[in-house]
């Protein structure tokens, strides 16, 4: 490591200068919410669900004058304390007239609030939406209500990469995608997503459509074609997507389920396809769906089993596109939900599935057979600073209820500077489900696994303090361990702002799980530690110029196993906004890791609706460039050029996507028309 520090100190220093050298300016405006909702995503991926889920929150936005401490918190950065707040102030002073009445309630900081206010819309009292941060047209005929968005997006590599020079991938290298979302005023929607990835011929490689309605007398929710499905705390049925353990120790724990709603992302394995309806009569909401959905799957040709089922959804030469839509899932089910005394709800939901092909068994808890059925309860109940939340799931498969898959929390809202968060789950080995996504240590996965969660968010005079501790182990073997294993975590976060315009970031990870590691004759069980310790600079140098800097340090240890690593990451950014209609963004990273075992990971500005969070390791360099203008009001165009250099590789990545040399750059440009 020393060589690092030698060849890049004085890069070292300019990572501290401008916060140094520019202390008296003014601030920045108009914080893009999607960075900084995603900035604590820690996977290696450029997926775009959890960007969706965002957005569509964004595009239907909650009436506060009718939202409920429950649904309030589907908005990011709103715990349950930050919600109680909204609700008491609703109670004793009325409706809302406007969403700006929301910066009179000095029980929350007005930085928190303007994060907030883009997902809320107000119906006063007169039944007229507000329009304090709307422009206003006189209608001239019913098509001034409808309202459509095009996004026409492309990526490609500026390296060939090996599957192209051998021919081995039958299209082009570039990743194209559009869609398209009409909706016509509150009530009614419609979209199509059409996208090709690299190598794939097809333009048209994947095809996802949907018509929705909502909020229309009785009806509260109906979608035909793909829809996506959440109840409860996502044990039985969740999306793709979830907002991880990160450092808000308190957001993460409760998850928000939202129901049925259209699906809009490029994930081609992991939603419902058919018709999905819920309906509302006073407290009780009853929902039900239906699915027929083709998914890529490996099978057997003798046996007709399924072997494994790919997820990454590439179709690029013969042996890809005979895996693609090989299988058919049928879903059917219903779901249930009772509120009584605004501050309980209790729910139930049941499902059948099943498959053409039956599934291969290779461990104890693999799923067995070709149709299974699930059902689960789960509850919601605040009572003063108290909100009780949970769910127990259980699997019916073969006629026998097994072993229930369960979690319950709590959050405690203490004053309006303290809330407390503490949970359990119990997710049994025989618990196997393919659309459950509880909250865990597992990413994807609800099964073989007994964690205990607590963490608390303070805020304090000198800034927000976070803290969790996840304690968990797995009764059986996993995919990468095939002995019983446990392990641990702890996070401390500090975000303040000791001078005007100048905020520090303070962050500070320890993970200690079991590993296995080849011993002579046999496998035996080692602790794995790995420790994250991060530093962050922001300073708004005006009202057009935000700095920023990170310096990340990570430690990896194996016990027993000789095996100590460590990797260094530090950037420096700029956001430049000249004018209104015009955001560049720049950064430029340094990296040395030992491996891939000590990476860091680094979320990076990118086109809008595209999550960019990639793992840094080896010794090198990257840096991009994203523009975003807006040449007139309904069009917006982006664009980025990123570029990864590292000096002392002979070839980057692996397989057919291999690049020969030491550099690997991209270029990407997106519209989006509004109309």
């Amino acid at each position: 490591m020393q060589r690092f520090f030698l060849k890049y100190q004085i890069i070292a220093i300019l990572f501290f200068l401008p916060v140094i050298s520019f202390a008296q300016t003014d601030s920045l405006q108009n914080e893009d919410i999607l960075n900084e909702i995603l900035n604590d995503q820690i996977e290696d991926s450029e997926d775009e669900s959890v960007t969706d889920a965002v957005e569509f929150l964004l595009n239907n936005p909650i009436n506060i004058n009718k939202a409920d401490i429950n649904e309030l918190q589907k908005i990011p950065y709103v715990d349950f304390a930050t919600a109680k707040i909204i609700i008491d102030h609703r109670n004793r002073y009325g409706a809302f007239f406007s969403t700006n009445e929301l910066y009179s309630i000095n029980a929350i900081p007005k930085e928190s609030m303007s994060r907030i206010i883009p997902f809320l819309t107000v119906e006063n009292p007169e039944g007229k939406e507000d329009i304090s941060h709307q422009n206003v047209y006189p209608e001239t005929s019913p098509l001034t209500n409808l309202k459509i968005n095009l996004r026409s997006r492309m990526l490609n590599d500026l390296q060939e990469r090996k599957g192209f020079k051998t021919n081995k991938f039958n299209g082009s290298s570039h990743k194209i995608y559009n869609r398209i979302i009409a909706r016509y005023d509150y009530n009614f929607q419609a979209g199509a997503v059409i996208e090709k990835d690299a190598g794939e011929a097809s333009f048209a490689d994947y095809q996802s459509f949907h018509i929705a309605a909502k909020e229309i007398g009785i009806l509260k929710s109906l979608v035909l074609g793909d829809f996506s499905i959440e109840f409860g705390q996502g044990l039985a049925l969740c999306s793709a997507y979830g907002f991880s353990k990160s450092s808000d120790a308190v957001y993460p724990v409760k998850k928000k389920a939202a129901g049925i709603k259209p699906y809009t992302s490029t994930d081609e394995n992991n939603f419902f396809r058919g018709g999905a309806a819920g309906f509302e009569l006073n407290n009780l909401s009853v929902f039900l769906f239906y699915s027929n959905n083709k998914f890529d799957a490996n099978i057997d040709s003798a046996a007709g089993i399924i072997l494994s089922r790919p997820i990454d959804g590439l179709h690029r030469n013969q042996n890809e596109l005979l895996k693609k839509n090989s299988a058919r899932e049928k879903i059917y089910g219903a779901a249930i939900n009772y509120s009584f005394l605004n501050s309980i709800s209790a729910g139930f939901v049941y499902y059948n599935s099943s498959f053409t092909n039956p599934f291969m068994k290779d461990e104890v808890f693999d799923l067995d057979g070709n149709e299974f059925s699930y059902s689960s309860l789960f509850y919601d109940a605040v009572s003063g600073p108290f909100n009780f939340f949970g769910e127990f799931a259980f699997n019916l498969s073969d006629n026998k209820i097994k072993t229930p898959a369960s979690i319950n929390g709590v959050q405690i809202s203490f004053s309006r500077d303290f809330i407390f968060a503490a949970s359990i789950r119990n997710y049994p080995w025989n618990y196997t489900n393919l659309h459950g996504q509880g909250f865990g240590e597992q990413s994807g996965k609800t099964e073989n696994e007994f964690g205990i969660y607590t963490g608390f968010k303070w805020r304090m005079p000198l800034g927000i303090f976070n803290f969790y501790y996840d304690q968990f182990k797995f009764p059986f073997s996993t995919f990468d361990n095939p002995l019983p294993s446990t392990g641990d975590e702890f996070l401390l976060s500090l975000s303040s702002k000791p001078i005007y315009k100048f905020e520090t970031k303070l962050y500070f990870k320890y993970e200690r799980k079991d590993v296995s590691i080849n011993s002579e004759k046999n496998k035996i069980s080692v602790k794995r530690n790995r420790q994250n310790s991060r530093i962050e600079l922001i300073y708004e140098l005006s009202k057009s110029i935000r700095l920023k800097g990170r310096f990340d340090y990570n430690v990896f240890r194996v016990d027993d196993a000789n095996t100590l690593e460590d990797g260094i990451l530090f950037y420096q950014e700029i956001k430049y906004a000249p004018v209104s209609v015009l955001n560049i963004y720049a950064r430029v990273i340094f990296f040395n890791t030992d491996s891939f075992n000590s990476a860091v990971y680094e979320y990076e500005n990118d086109l809008t609706g595209v999550l960019s969070n990639f793992a840094m390791y080896g010794e090198g360099m990257r840096w991009y460039l994203v523009l975003r203008w807006k040449p007139i009001k309904k069009l917006s165009l982006s664009f980025k050029y990123s570029e990864t250099y590292k000096p002392r590789e002979k070839f980057l990545s692996s397989g057919d996507s291999q690049i020969d040399g030491n550099l690997d750059n991209r270029i990407g440009l997106q519209l989006d028309f509004n109309f």
